[in-house]
């Protein structure tokens, strides 16, 4: 039976979508295919760079081991808007409220895998800051977060760097899972807030400048081990209500991991000077990430 190859080309676009854990997502698109959204705002992947930002708590800045990272093709913009050509932890500045990997982070993972799957390299800047609270964003760190970013997009433009702005990587709810399970919050709390700092990057980051903003959310840890079950559970399931919610809102990654800290080799090992984890979880999630960002695409 012979098809004709327009008709072969049609049925692979139309595919039905894979699903990654319990999210169901796109097919990777093929580089440089322009795609409509939902509202009507045309993307184009075609750059040689995907920008992402990283924001959050310790899990988002890290607290691995560096010798564990991989090294990266990619570019990291530092808080002094210097650009390094290579993305290799220790990831981020301490600068500011923001602070450096101390040593290892999920960046480097994310944006080589990532580079294996799309074939775009990433640009990485990061604003995070360990034991912030949802709360602490929505008032001075996003200020400060939104100028930074401001100043990183300008850096990239001024060098003549061909990027776009694929939006930002969130890393938080131990805070959260705390104050949860303490009973000084609640899940409906935590939503609330969440929103809130999500609609502050979409109205400063909007779409029709911006067409291939999207907000992605990696889960935190389950917690079993700590004595913050209950709180996890919670701020876990109200992560998944938010994506649910909102288009242009992903799970990046479910966290399988069990510790409060998820991924800090300092509360996996009794010895702070034992690394024997190294950046082993981190990775995973690096890649996991990627695998979800260039699904969605």
């Amino acid at each position: 039976m012979r098809f004709n190859k327009f008709f072969i080309i049609f049925l692979f676009l139309i595919a039905p979508a894979v699903c990654f854990g319990s999210q169901t997502v796109r097919q990777v698109t093929p580089t440089g295919v322009l795609k409509t959204s939902a509202t009507g705002v045309t993307r184009n992947y075609d750059h040689e760079y995907h920008l992402f930002t990283r924001h959050g708590q310790s899990n988002s800045m890290g607290r691995g081991y560096a010798e564990d990272s991989p090294t990266a093709v990619g570019i990291e913009i530092e808080d002094d808007d210097t650009i390094k050509y290579t993305i290799a932890d220790p990831l981020g500045t301490d600068s500011g409220s923001w602070q450096e990997a101390i040593t290892g982070c999920a960046g480097p993972s994310f944006a080589k895998k990532y580079y294996e799957l799309t074939g775009r390299k990433v640009a990485l800047f990061n604003a995070s800051k360990g034991g912030t609270c949802v709360s602490d964003w929505n008032s001075s760190l996003y200020s400060e977060a939104h100028l930074d970013i401001d100043a990183a997009l300008s850096a990239l433009t001024t060098a003549g760097i061909d990027y776009t702005y694929m939006g930002v990587i969130w890393f938080q709810g131990e805070c959260e899972t705390v104050c949860i399970t303490g009973e000084t919050c609640t899940k409906a709390n935590y939503i609330t807030w969440t929103e809130t700092l999500i609609a502050s990057f979409k109205s400063d980051f909007p779409q029709e400048t911006y067409p291939n903003f999207r907000f992605h959310i990696v889960q935190i840890g389950i917690c079993t081990t700590n004595g913050y079950a209950s709180g996890a559970a919670e701020v876990r399931a109200a992560q998944e209500e938010i994506c649910n919610d909102d288009a242009d809102v992903y799970l990046a990654y479910e966290n399988p991991y069990t510790t409060m800290l998820n991924v800090h080799y300092d509360h996996l090992n009794d010895d702070m000077d034992d690394h024997s984890e190294g950046n082993t979880q981190y990775n995973a999630i690096g890649e996991g990430i990627a695998e979800t960002l260039a699904a969605e695409r």
